[in-house]
Protein backbone atom coordinates (compact mmCIF):
# COMPACT_ATOMS: atom_id res chain seq x y z
CA UNK A 1 0.00 0.00 0.00
CA UNK A 2 1.25 3.43 -0.80
CA UNK A 3 -0.45 5.05 2.11
CA UNK A 4 -2.89 8.22 2.12
CA UNK A 5 -0.40 10.93 1.72
CA UNK A 6 1.66 9.11 -1.75
CA UNK A 7 -1.41 7.79 -3.17
CA UNK A 8 -2.41 11.72 -3.27
CA UNK A 9 0.90 12.67 -4.46
CA UNK A 10 -0.11 9.89 -7.31
CA UNK A 11 -3.62 11.09 -8.08
CA UNK A 12 -2.72 15.22 -8.18
CA UNK A 13 0.39 13.98 -10.40
CA UNK A 14 -1.82 11.88 -12.71
CA UNK A 15 -3.09 13.01 -16.18
CA UNK A 16 -6.95 12.31 -15.98
CA UNK A 17 -8.55 11.34 -19.17
CA UNK A 18 -12.08 11.75 -19.68
CA UNK A 19 -14.88 10.77 -22.25
CA UNK A 20 -17.97 13.32 -21.77
CA UNK A 21 -21.39 12.17 -23.35
CA UNK A 22 -21.58 9.48 -25.96
CA UNK A 23 -23.18 6.95 -23.94
CA UNK A 24 -25.44 9.63 -22.47
CA UNK A 25 -27.21 10.78 -25.75
CA UNK A 26 -26.79 7.33 -27.72
CA UNK A 27 -27.76 4.63 -24.85
CA UNK A 28 -30.30 7.00 -22.23
CA UNK A 29 -31.33 10.19 -24.42
CA UNK A 30 -32.26 8.65 -27.94
CA UNK A 31 -33.78 5.26 -26.83
CA UNK A 32 -35.95 6.70 -24.10
CA UNK A 33 -39.18 8.86 -25.03
CA UNK A 34 -39.38 10.14 -21.42
CA UNK A 35 -36.60 11.64 -21.51
CA UNK A 36 -36.66 13.14 -24.72
CA UNK A 37 -39.99 14.64 -23.69
CA UNK A 38 -38.55 15.87 -20.46
CA UNK A 39 -35.44 17.48 -22.51
CA UNK A 40 -34.63 19.06 -25.68
CA UNK A 41 -31.25 18.15 -27.26
CA UNK A 42 -30.46 21.35 -25.94
CA UNK A 43 -31.26 21.19 -22.47
CA UNK A 44 -29.88 17.71 -21.91
CA UNK A 45 -26.69 18.94 -23.45
CA UNK A 46 -27.02 21.80 -20.54
CA UNK A 47 -27.63 18.87 -17.84
CA UNK A 48 -24.21 16.56 -19.08
CA UNK A 49 -22.34 19.84 -19.41
CA UNK A 50 -23.38 20.83 -15.62
CA UNK A 51 -22.91 17.30 -14.63
CA UNK A 52 -19.43 17.38 -16.22
CA UNK A 53 -18.24 20.95 -14.57
CA UNK A 54 -19.44 19.55 -11.18
CA UNK A 55 -17.03 16.33 -12.01
CA UNK A 56 -14.32 18.24 -12.97
CA UNK A 57 -14.71 20.12 -10.11
CA UNK A 58 -14.62 17.24 -7.27
CA UNK A 59 -11.52 15.68 -9.14
CA UNK A 60 -10.05 19.38 -8.85
CA UNK A 61 -10.66 18.96 -5.12
CA UNK A 62 -9.15 15.89 -4.70
CA UNK A 63 -5.69 17.74 -6.44
CA UNK A 64 -6.40 17.04 -10.27
CA UNK A 65 -4.64 19.35 -12.35
CA UNK A 66 -4.29 17.91 -15.60
CA UNK A 67 -7.31 16.82 -17.33
CA UNK A 68 -7.98 15.46 -20.73
CA UNK A 69 -11.63 14.82 -22.26
CA UNK A 70 -12.92 13.77 -25.93
CA UNK A 71 -15.80 15.33 -27.30
CA UNK A 72 -18.28 13.58 -28.65
CA UNK A 73 -17.64 11.67 -32.27
CA UNK A 74 -20.11 12.12 -35.19
CA UNK A 75 -22.57 9.85 -33.04
CA UNK A 76 -24.38 9.60 -36.14
CA UNK A 77 -22.30 7.84 -37.68
CA UNK A 78 -22.13 5.16 -35.18
CA UNK A 79 -23.10 1.71 -36.05
CA UNK A 80 -25.96 1.57 -33.38
CA UNK A 81 -27.29 5.23 -34.41
CA UNK A 82 -27.24 4.51 -38.04
CA UNK A 83 -29.38 0.93 -37.47
CA UNK A 84 -31.40 2.59 -34.55
CA UNK A 85 -32.29 5.99 -36.65
CA UNK A 86 -31.02 5.45 -40.34
CA UNK A 87 -34.43 4.44 -41.58
CA UNK A 88 -32.88 1.81 -43.68
CA UNK A 89 -30.11 3.45 -45.12
CA UNK A 90 -26.43 3.00 -44.04
CA UNK A 91 -25.38 6.70 -43.90
CA UNK A 92 -24.28 9.30 -40.94
CA UNK A 93 -27.42 10.50 -39.06
CA UNK A 94 -27.14 13.86 -39.65
CA UNK A 95 -29.09 15.07 -37.15
CA UNK A 96 -27.21 13.21 -34.83
CA UNK A 97 -24.02 14.64 -35.65
CA UNK A 98 -25.53 18.40 -35.37
CA UNK A 99 -26.38 17.40 -31.96
CA UNK A 100 -23.23 16.56 -31.28
CA UNK A 101 -21.34 18.95 -32.61
CA UNK A 102 -24.28 21.52 -30.58
CA UNK A 103 -22.81 19.64 -27.68
CA UNK A 104 -19.21 19.74 -28.47
CA UNK A 105 -19.55 23.60 -28.26
CA UNK A 106 -21.46 23.36 -24.65
CA UNK A 107 -18.23 20.97 -23.56
CA UNK A 108 -15.73 23.42 -24.97
CA UNK A 109 -17.43 26.62 -23.47
CA UNK A 110 -17.99 25.11 -20.14
CA UNK A 111 -13.99 23.36 -20.19
CA UNK A 112 -12.96 27.22 -21.11
CA UNK A 113 -14.96 28.36 -17.98
CA UNK A 114 -13.59 25.76 -15.83
CA UNK A 115 -9.54 26.59 -16.69
CA UNK A 116 -10.64 30.35 -15.26
CA UNK A 117 -11.99 29.34 -12.68
CA UNK A 118 -10.09 27.04 -10.82
CA UNK A 119 -6.09 27.97 -10.48
CA UNK A 120 -3.37 25.96 -11.82
CA UNK A 121 -6.05 23.53 -13.99
CA UNK A 122 -4.82 22.25 -16.97
CA UNK A 123 -7.60 20.81 -19.04
CA UNK A 124 -7.17 20.01 -22.74
CA UNK A 125 -10.77 19.19 -25.07
CA UNK A 126 -9.64 16.89 -27.74
CA UNK A 127 -11.51 17.42 -30.35
CA UNK A 128 -12.63 14.10 -32.25
CA UNK A 129 -15.36 14.67 -33.90
CA UNK A 130 -14.05 16.48 -37.31
CA UNK A 131 -10.96 13.94 -37.39
CA UNK A 132 -13.30 10.60 -37.35
CA UNK A 133 -15.60 12.37 -39.64
CA UNK A 134 -12.91 12.95 -42.19
CA UNK A 135 -12.04 9.29 -42.05
CA UNK A 136 -15.78 7.69 -42.43
CA UNK A 137 -16.74 10.33 -45.23
CA UNK A 138 -13.30 9.58 -47.25
CA UNK A 139 -11.91 5.98 -46.26
CA UNK A 140 -10.01 6.02 -49.30
CA UNK A 141 -7.50 8.86 -48.41
CA UNK A 142 -4.34 7.53 -46.68
CA UNK A 143 -4.16 9.10 -43.09
CA UNK A 144 -1.59 7.95 -41.42
CA UNK A 145 1.98 8.29 -42.61
CA UNK A 146 5.20 6.61 -40.46
CA UNK A 147 7.49 9.50 -39.42
CA UNK A 148 10.85 9.39 -37.36
CA UNK A 149 10.80 7.82 -33.89
CA UNK A 150 7.52 5.36 -34.92
CA UNK A 151 4.72 8.12 -34.36
CA UNK A 152 1.94 8.15 -36.81
CA UNK A 153 0.45 11.39 -37.62
CA UNK A 154 -2.69 12.13 -39.72
CA UNK A 155 -1.92 13.49 -43.12
CA UNK A 156 -3.73 17.12 -42.41
CA UNK A 157 -1.64 18.09 -39.58
CA UNK A 158 -3.62 19.06 -36.79
CA UNK A 159 -6.40 16.99 -37.21
CA UNK A 160 -5.39 14.25 -35.04
CA UNK A 161 -3.03 13.46 -31.95
CA UNK A 162 0.11 11.50 -32.90
CA UNK A 163 -0.22 7.60 -32.16
CA UNK A 164 2.10 5.55 -30.51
Amino acid sequence: MAGKSRADDIFSGAIHLLSAGSSDFIQNYYINPVLRGLYSVDRFSDLLTSSYSSFIQNLYVLGARRIGVTTLPPTGCLPAAITLFGAGSNQCVERLNQDAILFNNKLNSTSRGLVNKLPGLKLVVFDIYQPLLNMIRKPDEKWFLRVKKGLLWNRYIGDLAALQ
